[in-house]
């Protein structure tokens, strides 16, 4: 097994306090990842919310508690400024005495780590716990996630072994949302194209309703390429939702049990039918004569309307995350389709730019002052059409194009490769025989579309007389926006040969790592010329 590695922001220490941090975990295990929100908030040694959160965590932790009764636990305690609300979950297939060992483990170690903060996040391989001085029940957080990676490389069939996992987490994904509201969580495998076994788990908090379950989910699953891209197993943990992929059966099919069933029917009274005379009572059989048929056509009346609400609700979530090249703008029959990219909003007569406190779109399509801030406009769409278009070029997805043996973000190689003089290393093989100032053309428009700072990118209007008219000189493209996350909190990884990373996705954070600066001299590189 490959060597344990950990991505950490706090790993100042000199070799022998290593050593004995690392006998220590050995005595009392760590948190897989933790995170401690300063910004939320501390509270005082003696006070009274810590004596608040020491009496709810203790009764977490009982053996009384059962929760309800499928690992989900919430509760208060407290009043006012000082009362304290905690969740904790346990994975959906371990069983009770584990849940209850891991949830000990859990309230006795996460005052040590964050002794202060009176919001902190941490979590286990079988569960997890959360609490804060505020509402947290039903209010989904995914504002950050922990990342987790097998350190061992898929040595062949990287794009078939990826679009296999992306179908069953899909398909995990839309059957641990449909779940009631006692249990989230499925599981599942499937065999990649090489043979090679794919297990998956998903699960979500059951407080959530289906679709925050689902939208949860999907965020989740969307960044498995970004952290375990290429790699044998991987791991995305957010305080509401959790993913999880192996090449070998890491969870345990025999204890997921089905949720309950509803109470069966009460058992025909034994009263007896007959009257003074000794003959049966014609009256019962007229009864069932009659309620029969209308009982049958009501279950038909209510099973035809299920089926519909059903149908109409699974397109519709079908419709909000399949957002891609491949079916943005128009189909083989060239019907117009989806084409706002995921972030339609009412707008009013004159308005042309607003803000938004939560952001729905497609991860890699959606504009860097939108992802980071919330702030949306015209300009967004172009961004995401800027994308679109290097994705036809090049015939790859986004953000996973692969150059020869490297795999890399496909906005970060259209750059480099246009100003390094090769942008020609982008084109789709099945487009070298067209016109090759007309397909480089194309990718110094995308490139002018995905510009960082929005206002230098053209509008539509000008995109469209750029298409069409080559007496019109295009502009030098800037660089373009890069994403990066920053490393996160102190984890500790399993033994199994893991590497992690805290990828935290607050807009104050991104704000410090989301751009890459460019030489001087490179700014006076030319676009190259085109016939007129």
């Amino acid at each position: 097994m490959a060597p344990l590695k950990v991505c950490s922001r706090f790993l100042f220490f000199p070799c022998p306090l290593l050593l004995l941090v690392t006998i220590q975990v050995i005595a009392q295990p760590d948190f897989q990842g933790v995170e401690c929100f300063n910004e939320k908030g501390n509270y005082t040694t003696s006070s009274t919310y810590q004596t608040n959160l020491n009496t709810l965590l203790s009764s977490l932790s009982s053996p009384s508690n059962n929760g309800n009764g499928y690992g989900f636990y919430n509760s208060s305690y407290g009043q006012n400024s000082d009362q304290v609300h905690a969740i904790a979950l346990c994975r959906g297939d371990v069983e009770a005495d584990v849940c209850h060992s891991c949830l000990t483990n859990s309230t006795q170690k996460i005052t040590e780590v964050c002794p202060n903060q009176k919001e902190v996040f941490g979590f286990y391989d079988e569960c997890m716990l959360r609490y804060s001085n505020r509402s947290i029940y039903g209010i989904m957080e995914d504002s950050f996630s922990f990342w987790l990676w097998n350190t061992q490389n898929i040595t062949s069939g990287v794009d078939g072994f990826f679009q296999e996992l992306r179908k069953l987490m899909d398909d995990l994904t839309s059957q641990a949302a449909a779940n009631g509201s006692l249990r989230k969580f499925a599981v599942g495998s499937t065999t990649a194209p090489n043979f090679q076994p794919i297990y998956g788990l998903v699960q979500c908090t059951p407080d959530f309703s289906e679709l925050d379950c689902s939208d949860c989910l999907a965020r989740a699953v969307a960044e498995i390429t970004n952290c375990c891209g290429g790699k044998q197993g991987g791991r995305v943990v957010k305080p509401s939702c959790n993913v999880r992929y192996e090449i070998y059966r890491f969870y345990d099919p025999t204890t997921v049990a089905p949720l309950p069933s509803s109470p069966p029917s009460p058992p025909p009274s034994s009263t007896n039918n007959t009257n003074s005379g000794g003959s049966k009572n014609n009256t019962s059989r007229t009864v069932i004569i009659i309620v029969v048929p209308i009982v049958v056509a009501l279950v038909l009346i209510i099973f035809i309307f299920v089926c519909l609400r059903v149908r109409r609700t699974k397109k519709k979530l079908e419709t909000s995350k399949l957002l891609s090249a491949s079916n943005i703008l128009i189909d083989e029959e060239m019907n117009p389709k989806i084409s706002d990219f995921g972030m339609a909003r009412l707008f009013v007569l004159d308005q042309t730019q607003g803000n938004t406190s939560r952001i729905v779109g497609t991860y890699g399509y959606m504009a860097p002052e939108y992802a980071m801030q919330g702030h949306f406009s015209v300009k967004s769409d172009v961004y995401s059409f800027g994308v679109l278009v290097l994705e036809i070029v090049s015939g790859q997805k986004n953000n996973f194009f692969r150059h020869g043996d490297s795999v890399e973000d496909l906005i970060n190689f259209a750059w480099r490769s246009w100003r390094d003089g090769t942008a020609s290393n982008l084109i789709d093989p099945t487009l070298k025989t067209g016109s090759r100032n007309e397909i480089m053309r194309c990718i110094h428009i995308g490139l002018l579309c995905v510009q960082e700072n929005m206002g230098d990118r053209p509008t539509m209007a000008s995109v469209i007389m750029m298409l069409n008219s080559y007496s019109l000189t295009l502009p030098v493209p800037s660089q373009p926006a890069f994403f990066m996350h920053s490393s996160g909190g102190t984890e500790l990884s399993e033994s199994r040969g893991w590497e992690n990373y805290s990828g935290v996705t607050k807009s104050d954070q991104y704000s410090k790592s989301s751009s890459v600066k460019v030489p001087e001299h490179e700014v006076s590189i030319l676009s190259e010329t085109y016939p007129r």
